[in-house]
């Protein structure tokens, strides 16, 4: 009686960790994928106003602005949350006030660098945008993690909401009406990153946790936690990003902005990543000290990856048909490039679960050390592919050094959560993906590549039949539950 007894409270406390953490997955979707849809539907008219050489210095600024910012906050807005979620730092006040006053100082000393970034040629004529930009996204990101870890997630996903469409409308008049170009962009999402901090201030109540005070303890240990991330965030740069400076470096400009559009689609899938990952950060921390932990990383880290897979290979699918349709001018050969890059983002997205168990178990060092070993990698396949194969040499490059990161994350966290993966599985969704990416490259008709896309998809949906169908039991009594509750 008692054996079953205790296996009944399992299966409960199971139902409600999964139960959980889908519902804040949902919540997190309902801000994140409108505004990354918005970005996506600005595409069209991106490729309309900007020339490939435009659209490529705005890629590299963007990426200059992602660089910077591990490196001027010192990633202590991953410590804000992580802290502030922390049952032995119960003073979450003296965590927030302590991180804004870091941050403010950091930043004035990187404003007196500016007259020796401004003489140089490529930053002279946006520097000032770029440091507002880099701001706006410094002082949204602490705000923004200090919110999720104290579990305001309504204030959350309004704020999302918000800076989505003050982006868009933001966008339509500074570049369609005022014709600013690449100025209009950055002012753009700077103004639209400023509205959603004011936004995230008041609704979040943060004047409470607002003040002087400065726990020499508390920054001690944030930078700990973060130092070891700030390199590991600069290493995950390289893997990601480095490949439009070489080619810029290589190709040219022009090259950098046709790589950037079909980037743009591998977003679509690191958004989905992205929308349940937040959620994961704080069921993975939460979930680190049970004792069945093993069981439920090992479950959901499954689910993830063939929901990803599964999600690539219906993009990979379709992809060809839909640039051609919304993509204008040069910009159009994008759709050769976008297949790798779908892949390289289901293994960046495996990878970063994986990291999640270095900062639950804050073990960052770890995720120092596999990063630092890809993004070496990386810049090795970088100079050598680019040169032979032109953009598919940086679109090859970051799909192998992201797989190697896999890899060497899949084996070093073994001593921290051994993982049951399951591997067979996971190495014929690799294989259907790549013969998609095949098939789409050598069959020059259009009709008879879609329809051999479409045979592989059924394939794949087919040999993930059992996962559907847990899923549809799963929904179907939702439904039902819905149906009994109001009837």
């Amino acid at each position: 009686m008692l054996y079953h007894y205790k296996k009944i409270i399992k299966e409960v406390n199971k139902l409600n960790k999964n139960k959980k953490l889908f519902k804040n997955s949902i919540i997190f979707s309902l801000g994140t994928f409108g505004s990354k849809l918005i970005s996506f539907v600005m595409i069209p008219l991106y490729t309309l106003l900007f020339s490939t050489n435009e659209y490529g210095t705005i890629d590299l600024i963007n990426n200059i602005v992602a660089l910077a910012f591990p490196i001027i906050s010192l990633n202590l807005t991953a410590a804000v949350f992580r802290f502030s979620t922390d049952q032995k730092f119960k003073k979450k006040k003296r965590v927030f006030s302590t991180a804004i006053l870091i941050l403010i100082i950091f930043f004035v000393v990187f404003l007196c660098f500016y007259p020796i970034i401004n003489k140089i040629d490529f930053f002279s004529n946006n520097l000032i945008y770029i440091y507002i930009l880099l701001f706006a996204t410094i002082i949204k990101a602490l705000f923004k993690e200090f919110i999720r870890a104290i579990g305001k997630l309504k204030v959350y996903v309004i704020s999302d909401i918000i800076q989505t469409f003050s982006f868009l409308g933001l966008n339509i008049y500074l570049i369609y009406y005022l014709s600013l170009g690449i100025k209009g962009f950055l002012l753009a999402r700077a103004i639209s990153l400023f509205i959603d901090s004011v936004f995230l201030f008041l609704g979040g109540d943060l004047k409470k946790y607002l003040s002087f005070e400065f726990d020499k303890k508390i920054a001690i240990n944030m930078f700990y936690f973060s130092l070891p991330l700030m390199p590991n965030t600069i290493m995950w740069w390289i893997n990601n990003v480095s490949d439009r400076y070489f080619i810029k470096y290589y190709l040219g400009v022009g090259a950098v902005g046709i790589y950037g559009i079909a980037y743009k689609f591998p977003t679509l899938i690191a958004t989905l990543n992205g929308i349940f990952f937040k959620a994961w950060e704080i069921s993975a921390i939460e979930e680190f000290d049970s004792k069945d932990k093993e069981k439920f990383y090992s479950n959901i880290f499954n689910k993830l990856a063939i929901f990803m897979f599964v999600s690539s290979s219906l993009l990979i699918a379709i992809i060809r048909p839909l640039i051609e349709i919304i993509i204008s001018g040069e910009f159009v050969q994008s759709w050769r490039y976008a297949p790798f890059l779908l892949l390289s983002a289901v293994f960046s997205s495996l990878s970063g679960f994986l990291g999640s168990i270095y900062t639950a178990s804050k073990k960052t060092i770890g995720a120092l050390i596999s990063t630092s070993i890809a993004a070496s990698i990386n810049i090795v396949l970088n100079i050598t592919l680019i040169q032979m194969i032109g953009i598919y040499g940086a679109a090859i490059a970051t799909v192998l050094s992201l797989i190697i990161l896999f890899y060497i994350r899949s084996n070093g966290t073994k001593k921290i959560i051994n993982i049951n993966y399951q591997k067979k599985r996971l190495i014929i969704l690799f294989f259907i993906n790549s013969i998609q990416i095949l098939c789409l490259l050598i069959i020059n008709s259009l009709l008879i590549s879609l329809f051999v896309q479409i045979i592989l998809v059924i394939f794949i949906c087919f040999i993930n039949r059992d996962e559907f169908k847990k899923l549809k039991d799963i929904l179907w009594k939702k439904v039902r539950d819905q149906y009994n509750d109001r009837y």
